[in-house]
């Protein structure tokens, strides 16, 4: 399955018993060579019982409300919450705290099933809107969506009559899977930015962790089934009289 790298993690701290706000930290995350993650997060917690509340993302410019608790991507990428509860006693001096995180996005991918012909230089979608809102708290998706173009510049790779490429974006989802973005156009497109071939897609289903993928033509230009229907006069258009010269 696709992904895209992370590269931050976002950490909020409540009080458990009304989820009132006490702070947030946006920290590095550090890639390492056997897949894994790593950050040098650390906080000094009071004694008391908390929630630990955790998104891992890509997007630099991600931006946390302290009002809401909603983070808002200028961009969607990949992205993962979790949260736990946590309890400190007066007793403890160190204490380590494994949170497991799960991927709160969904994917759209196009699949063609055409090569790439030499005349198309560009591929585009664009789309109603893309959810990217995320409550770090609970990890429900807000209400607002941002239109997120796509745009891909096809290499020299790409135009090999065996290739076949796909183009993939992501869009914040809920947990439960009923949501769904209006309508989304796709188009292929020649250097100048003429179409050579658009399609739109309607009430496009998306669930948390899995990838909506629609197959089929993408870059061919449009064919019109024509069909011709033949109509034959077969009534002559009268006489043209003439006399014939009397030897």
């Amino acid at each position: 399955m696709p992904t895209t790298d992370l590269a931050f993690i976002e950490y909020a701290l409540y009080k458990n018993d009304d989820n009132s706000f006490i702070k947030h930290i946006q920290a590095d995350l550090t890639a390492n060579e056997d897949g894994s993650y790593s950050t040098s997060l650390q906080d000094g917690i009071k004694p008391g019982t908390y929630k630990v509340c955790f998104i891992a993302h890509g997007i630099k410019a991600a931006a946390f409300d302290e009002s809401t608790g909603m983070v808002t991507f200028p961009n969607v990428g990949d992205t993962f919450w979790g949260n736990d509860e946590l309890e400190v006693t007066a007793e403890e001096k160190d204490k380590t705290v494994t949170v497991a995180l799960a991927r709160a996005i969904a994917g759209i991918e196009f699949k063609a099933t055409d090569a790439v012909p030499s005349n198309v230089y560009q591929f585009t979608i664009g789309s109603s809107g893309l959810y990217n809102t995320l409550s770090i708290l609970d990890g429900t998706v807000g209400n607002g969506t941002i239109e997120i173009p796509y745009s891909y510049l096809f290499k020299s790779e790409d135009y090999a009559e065996d290739q076949r490429t796909s183009h993939l974006i992501y869009t914040l989802a809920p947990g439960n899977g009923a949501a769904s973005i209006g309508n989304m156009s796709i188009a292929a497109k020649e250097e100048g930015g003429v179409i050579v071939r658009q399609k739109q897609i309607n009430d496009i289903p998306i669930y948390r962790n899995k990838i909506t993928r629609y197959s089929g033509t993408l870059y061919t230009p449009n064919i019109t089934d024509s069909q011709f229907v033949i109509s034959i006069d077969k009534s002559w258009g009268g006489y043209e009289e003439k006399e014939l010269d009397i030897l």
